[in-house]
């Protein structure tokens, strides 16, 4: 019999959807046809009533940043979480745990801070043996929410994570770092790689900076650019700049060039057609096949630096 990987996650973003995407798609090179893998979005499947908060992240991170960045570090708070936990366990529990019952698997893996303390009591209140993993997402810096030592296993990407989830109660026996969930398709042989980034109009040689705020764009992305334009280094820069870029043009050195699209699953995967707004003078937007931002910028600036048409 096939063994089963029910993957928890909530649709906040595009970040927690991704690394679930990525360990399916992982396992199925490692183990292909012999395990059977499901994600679930389990606000939107177990409670109507919650997911009606998850889905205010999209607009809060866009238009009230500061809003959510108040209500990120206010929540940070261990007694915090546990009121929050026992509020919302009748709007979610019980469904949760008929979701339990009802798949049976034989592992679970959660991807999203939100639900851990939830499923560790769903899957002890189901009767069922079922080992649970947490993969936390966040590389250094990590929420409190991230934390039970309820868990069977929790993997963090790096030493840095690892201390902060030990700060946060985490039994050390319980913690491995192994990395951040990466799909394989971006570990492509050497001979793949500079066939990609001569089809993405790549400069082969020179160092390549990645630039990502997730599913939504968050973070003081131009202010991450203009830091980049004082250094003294030469690299191309792509930048991943989220699902409703289109809306919030970055700011553009007369030698970037900028593309926009949606979060970056489909990278290196297929073509797609984006919506596109006018360009400022100073910009020049054009198609790359299926990259989703590219900004090429050299340091120092260089007014003979050539753009691509």
């Amino acid at each position: 019999m096939k063994k089963k990987i029910l993957y928890l996650y909530s649709d906040t973003g595009g970040g927690h959807r991704a690394s679930a995407q990525a360990l399916i798609n992982a396992v199925d090179q490692l183990h292909k046809g012999k395990v059977v893998q499901e994600m679930i979005d389990v606000f939107a499947v177990c409670s109507g009533f919650l997911n009606i908060f998850a889905k205010l992240y999209a607009p809060v991170i866009r238009y009230y940043p500061k809003l959510w960045g108040q209500l990120f570090y206010w929540l940070d708070d261990k007694k915090k979480l546990e009121r929050l936990e026992q509020m919302s366990r009748p709007f979610i529990l019980k469904e949760l745990i008929k979701l339990i019952k009802k798949k049976k698997p034989d592992l679970i893996i959660s991807v999203h801070p939100m639900v851990n303390h939830l499923t560790a009591s769903a899957i002890k209140e189901s009767g069922l043996t079922i080992p649970f993993i947490v993969v936390i997402t966040d590389p250094v810096t990590l929420h409190r929410a991230w934390i039970t030592p309820k868990v069977d296993l929790t993997i963090v990407a790096t030493p840095e994570a690892k201390e902060n989830a030990l700060a946060y109660g985490m039994l050390e026996e319980k913690i491995k770092v192994i990395g951040m969930p990466i799909d394989p398709k971006f570990a492509l042989s050497a001979k793949k790689k500079a066939l990609m980034r001569k089809k993405n109009k790549l400069k082969p040689k020179l160092f390549t900076i990645l630039l990502m705020g997730g599913g939504e764009g968050a973070g003081k992305m131009n202010n991450i650019i203009r830091e980049l334009d004082r250094q003294d280094i030469s690299a191309q820069l792509i930048v991943i700049a989220g699902r409703k870029a289109a809306s919030r043009p970055l700011s553009l050195e007369p030698v970037w060039q900028l593309i926009i699209s949606e979060p970056p699953a489909p990278l290196f995967r297929r073509k797609k057609s984006f919506a596109k707004r006018q360009p400022a003078p100073c910009q020049r937007l054009k198609h790359l096949n299926g990259m989703n931002v590219d900004s090429e910028r050299r340091w120092p600036p260089s007014s003979t630096l050539s753009t691509r048409t």
